[in-house]
């Protein structure tokens, strides 16, 4: 088949073969490369844009506007270039230059279109169309050309269908060139991140937009094309193509740079100069107006400058003192001194004043002495030391500050005195306050012992007392018929069991008052560990069982006796197993055992299952009459006088008693009697 040339748009139609199309490979490194040029493209295409838009005058604008125009379209020519020579045919390909170099006029136009638009401030959707029309079609351009430099055995086809697909996609990728710089700072990215986005978004657009163009292509043989080509060296096209892009491109990045940073230090001149002019009009306007004399001498001494102010305090005019001694407005004793200073600092070069605020006399013109401040610093003026003095008259703060010492330590003495004074009233005041208060302390704690007293025992008294009655009252009017005796022993075995309970609550009131006055006196004797916790549980024995519990008794102990009142341990015991047995629910279990610990002490235990006590209850319930119900809404009967019962009691024998309990969980409650208590039962024996 025979085609009109490589040089013409050739489209494929229903005559063509495709089956024989040439099958083409694009090569890796070429393909890289010619991303690469895209990239300093983009950059220098967005560098030169900034330099366009900040030119002064006309003629710089339209001198980078051609010099960015043609470095733009020598990187789309390279791009582009190596974009056809990364394409590898199965036949030879020669390469016409002069056609690969007349893609640089529809380069530059691309270029030209893209920097105008870069350049303005807004760009509207209209002018963005515009040059999105523009740009693409140069691009296309830029492509037919370049591959009409291919020569080779067939011809070059375009399918109509991913044409027209191609050009729409190259124009949006126009778009993105022609906004990014005004879109991506929308992302919020940190802005040192915004340029290398605006950049890779060119350059990925520029190439793609190249690339886009490839893709609508097809070759096929042409019987008719000149089959005695010979390949080009595509190696060294590369070579040359690439270096030539690169310098001009580096070329225009270096120019832009170059002259960005000419243009930043001439105006950092000019606001220099004009800075340094304002500064010395400004430094001159200030040493005239201040208050305070300001004095420059030179490393030997002399004045060099000399202020109004300093006119106004020492009474000299300028030209009697400048190039004299400082040491004409100093007493003889700092004028030695200073030249003392002056000597070593010219022998070691360390000024050992500078900085340093001194109080000292000066000199005025009539002879008469004042008070100043003097503070010096160090200034190099020309590779010259110069030394800067600041004085300040403070002849009158001086005199005002003595005065106000005066009434100072005055005031000091008076203040003194006073604060002695309220200091003894202050302490008196304290001490009634403290003695009033601890006797309020005390007549609040007797009043609420009191109140509670008769809370707790109107409750505890009232209620087996009122059994009594009514059972009396029951069995007196035969309430149930003359024939209910048996109804009426038990219920005479009801007032007998309310007044042994009545009878027990007045014992226990009784014991704890003994203790609390010190008359409770222990019936010591010896007694048997053992046999005291089985005869207090045989008689606790009834009520378990009643209550639907397990009671089980332990004892490591070897046989020993101990010194006690054994009446009080049985009430120690009986008391606490008792509470177990009360606070335990049905199915529970309760558990005494004893032993001896490291030291020889005696160690009796009642553990039990029940409801357990709060870490913050366990105050209460160790005071008298302390509960942790109220007594309104108590489910157990009791005094509160229990568990303090059993304490005083048990530290009557000179031990302690030891509670843990936690809710839900049970109670161990701990008897300690000490070693000296304890005898083997064989000493006993002995006797």
């Amino acid at each position: 088949m025979d085609y009109a040339g490589a040089a013409s748009l050739q489209f494929v139609n229903d005559t063509i073969d495709l089956a024989t199309a040439y099958q083409g490979v694009y090569e890796p490194a070429r393909i890289f490369l010619s991303a690469g040029i895209a990239v300093l493209t983009a950059c220098a295409c967005l560098l030169l844009a900034d330099r366009v838009r900040a030119a002064v005058t006309r003629r710089a604008r339209y001198i980078w506007m051609a010099a960015g125009s043609f470095a733009v379209g020598i990187g789309l020519q390279a791009t582009n270039f190596l974009l056809v020579l990364a394409l590898q045919l199965p036949v030879p390909v020669a390469y016409d230059r002069s056609l690969s170099e007349l893609t640089l006029l529809p380069g530059m136009i691309a270029g030209l279109a893209t920097l105008h638009y870069l350049c303005k401030s807004q760009i509207s959707r209209m002018q963005i169309i515009a040059g999105a029309a523009i740009v693409s079609a140069s691009i296309m351009a830029i492509h037919v050309i370049g591959l009409s430099a291919m020569q080779f055995n067939g011809a070059v086809l375009y399918d109509p269908s991913i044409l027209a697909f191609a050009i729409l996609a190259i124009a949006g990728q126009a778009m993105i060139v022609l906004t990014a710089r005004s879109l991506v700072p929308r992302l919020g990215l940190p802005t040192y991140l915004n340029g290398v986005v605006i950049n890779l978004a060119m350059a990925i657009s520029l190439s793609g937009m190249l690339h886009m163009s490839m893709t609508v292509n097809l070759f096929v043989p042409d019987a008719g094309a000149d089959a005695s080509i010979t390949a080009s060296n595509t190696s060294l096209l590369t070579i040359s193509t690439s270096v030539i892009a690169t310098l001009v491109l580096l070329m225009a990045i270096s120019a832009t740079l170059i002259e960005r940073r000419m243009r930043r230090t001439s105006s950092a001149l000019k606001s220099s100069e004009t800075a340094l002019g304002s500064s010395e009009a400004w430094l001159r306007a200030i040493l005239n107006s201040v208050i305070d004399a300001i004095i420059t001498i030179d490393p030997n001494g002399n004045i060099r400058t000399y202020n109004p102010a300093a006119e106004r305090m020492f009474g000299f005019f300028a030209d009697e003192v400048i190039g004299r001694n400082i040491s004409k407005l100093m007493t003889a004793g700092d004028a030695a001194a200073h030249d003392r200073y002056l000597t070593d600092f010219a022998r070691s070069g360390k000024a050992r004043i500078m900085g340093v605020s001194r109080d000292l006399k000066a000199r005025r013109k009539d002879g008469s002495l004042l008070d100043i401040n003097l503070s010096i610093t160090e200034v190099k003026q020309g590779g010259e030391r110069v030394f800067v003095g600041v004085c300040r008259d403070v002849t009158i703060q001086r005199k005002a500050e003595a005065e106000l010492e005066r009434h100072r330590t005055h005031l000091e003495t008076l203040l003194e005195d006073r604060t002695a004074e309220i200091r003894q009233a202050m302490a008196t005041l304290e001490t009634e306050v403290t003695e009033r208060q601890r006797a309020e302390s005390h007549a609040q704690i007797a009043n609420r012992a009191k109140s509670e007293f008769l809370a707790n025992m109107s409750h505890e008294l009232r209620t087996p007392l009122n059994a009594i009655l009514g059972f009396a009252e029951v069995i007196e009017g035969h309430l149930f018929g003359d024939d209910q005796t048996e109804k009426y022993k038990e219920y005479a075995g009801d007032i007998r069991e309310s007044g042994e309970h009545l009878l027990q609550i007045i014992n226990d009131i009784l014991d704890l008052s003994k203790i609390e006055a010190g008359e409770m006196e222990l019936d010591e004797g010896l007694v048997n560990p053992d046999a005291l916790v089985d005869s207090c549980v045989r008689l606790t024995r009834e009520r378990a069982d009643a209550a639907g519990l397990t009671v089980q008794v332990s004892s490591e102990l070897p046989p020993v006796n101990l010194h006690g009142d054994e009446r009080k341990l049985k009430q120690i015991l009986i008391n606490l197993i008792s509470n177990a047995i009360k606070f335990t629910d049905r199915g529970g279990k309760i558990e005494i055992s004893s032993r001896l610990n490291d030291k020889g002490d005696l160690l009796l235990v009642v553990e039990d299952t029940g409801i357990g006590i709060a870490a913050e209850d366990m105050d209460k319930i160790l005071s008298p009459f302390g509960q942790v119900d109220s007594s309104l809404a108590r489910k157990n009967q009791g005094t509160g006088l229990g568990l303090p019962l059993v304490k005083s009691l048990i530290e009557l024998h000179g031990g302690s008693l030891e509670i843990e309990s936690e809710p839900d969980k049970g109670t161990r409650v701990t008897l300690w009697l000490p070693a000296e208590l304890v005898e083997p039962a064989a000493a006993r024996s002995a006797g």
